[in-house]
């Protein structure tokens, strides 16, 4: 599932995207999920909102990635992963971080286990070392707290 970070045009039924100033600036990214979310307000845009208020849920899955595909490759070495509001078994706590130059061969760039959010509406950010720009980046979740997935936010961030 493809979301565009855009403002829309609706007319007679027909939705025409149009792209933002910030996505014609290569500052948001197109969003791909494994699995959509299980509620249309909960989608995968709520995780580049910068609002911890807002969450992407699938009450499905307990793992699925997570790919941002940006217009030109970029360099990012930070990223911030947020608990949601509620129920904290939900949480990520594996995960793998990869980048990509195409889209088909993945190159892991942080791998994290065992993490916790021990308060809700929690931003954590995450370095690691990275001198590559890739134009797709990949948070594939491989586990969580115990439930199903829920996530207030993924960005990544560049410098350290």
């Amino acid at each position: 599932m493809k979301v565009l970070f855009s403002s829309f045009l609706i007319a007679a039924g027909i939705c025409l995207a149009t792209p933002s100033i910030a996505q014609q600036l290569n500052i948001l990214p197109v969003i791909t999920t494994e699995f959509p979310s299980s509620n249309p307000n909960e989608d995968a845009t709520k995780l580049n909102d910068k609002n911890t208020k807002t969450k992407y849920f699938n009450e499905q899955y307990k793992g699925q990635w997570f790919q941002y595909e940006f217009e030109k490759p970029i360099v990012y070495s930070q990223y911030i992963i947020g608990s949601a509001n509620d129920v904290p078994k939900r949480d990520p706590k594996n995960w793998i971080l990869q980048g990509s130059t195409d889209g088909k061969k993945w190159v892991d760039l942080d791998t994290k286990s065992e993490e916790s959010f021990p308060e809700r509406q929690m931003s954590k950010t995450y370095a690691f070392e990275n001198k590559i720009a890739y134009k797709h980046y990949r948070l594939k979740v491989t586990e969580t707290a115990g439930g199903p997935l829920q996530l207030s936010e993924w960005n990544l961030l560049s410098g350290k």
